[in-house]
């Protein structure tokens, strides 16, 4: 069996009255990109945290590449060395270059002196940052720093990598550039991805499983492709010309009286149905009644349930009070 890269077993950590994380479960396994979501207060960080061994869980057990992160041990220094972080603030030198940078915090991690200079080109050319290798860092633009600071985390060659809103400051090119980096890394090299983000369109194009936290708890997990099947579909048909008021009545009543039609809606040129049951096929007693009517149509199928409308859903019961 897979040894799991981390696992989190009914974890809680408290501050004060405060509960930040409640009875936690998750596990990272090898070479996957897993996401860590929730809104600002949910407990996202102070996970992060106990997993990186800069806190100490109340209960539950945290553990990364099968040990106790929290003692600081020689065994744990080892393993740390296998963990690339880049936070969401960048924390640079800006008065080094960019290879000082890099070559500075290798130092710092204990890597021999002859694996610098290999190590910090190797990520500079990761990250497109091969000819600002000897500009001082302060002149950099933000979306130059980010990248700057992946090249960090990826000159530790690490086995795990987490990210903390990675593509901030960064312009659609250089998101889409950082995206099939990481990807190539996941898929080929094996590397594991951990990821917060708030851009849930990232999240979708990168991270195939992930979790959703509030209030410190797991309200949802699971891999994508399984979230969307969960939650009621949307048949939505694309109308050809507007509908006469009286015609959009008649065939409301009409479809809302169907059994697994649990609400209809028009939004611009689209006629959008909600319904209880999943279909293979669109159902013919909808065909029947658009036909019936003469209603023109140029398209009709059911909708792709996007990351976003996953976690709306997911988020529906919990809106109102964030912790951390």
């Amino acid at each position: 069996m897979t040894q799991q890269i981390a696992t989190f077993q009914q974890v809680s950590k408290n501050f004060g009255e405060l509960k930040a994380v409640d009875n936690l479960t998750f596990e990272l396994f090898p070479g996957e990109a897993f996401a860590l979501l929730g809104h600002n207060g949910a407990g996202k960080t102070t996970s992060i945290r106990m997993l990186l061994g800069l806190l100490k869980p109340d209960t539950g057990q945290v553990q990364l590449m099968g040990h106790d992160p929290y003692p600081d041990d020689q065994a744990m220094d080892a393993i740390r060395r296998r963990v690339g972080v880049v936070q969401e603030e960048d924390r640079l030198y800006l008065q080094m270059t960019a290879l000082e940078n890099l070559t500075f915090w290798l130092g710092l991690y204990g890597f021999p002196t002859k694996e610098h200079m290999d190590r910090a080109i190797k990520s500079l050319q990761q990250v497109g940052l091969e000819n600002k290798a000897a500009v001082k860092v302060g002149t950099f633009s933000k979306g130059m720093r980010r990248r700057l600071a992946l090249a960090r985390a990826l000159a530790l060659e690490p086995q795990l990598l987490i990210l903390d809103e990675p593509t901030v400051g960064l312009d659609p090119e250089a998101r889409v550039e950082i995206r099939n980096l990481l990807e190539s890394l996941v898929h080929q090299n094996g590397l594991t991805l951990l990821m917060t983000s708030h851009d849930l369109d990232e999240v979708e194009k990168l991270c195939e499983r992930m979790i959703i936290i509030e209030h410190g708890h797991a309200i949802l997990e699971g891999k994508l492709e399984d979230l969307r099947k969960q939650g009621k579909p949307v048949l939505s048909v694309e109308l050809s010309e507007p509908l006469p008021a009286s015609i959009l009545d008649q065939l409301s009543a009409e479809l809302s009286a169907l059994p697994y039609v649990n609400n209809l809606k028009l939004e611009g040129t689209a006629l959008k149905l909600t319904l209880s049951d999943h279909f293979d096929q669109v159902p013919n007693e909808v065909i029947s009644s658009l036909t019936k009517h003469g209603i023109k149509f140029t398209g009709i199928n059911f909708e792709k349930r996007t990351l976003e409308d996953i976690y709306l859903q997911a988020m529906e019961p919990e809106i109102g009070g964030a912790s951390e």
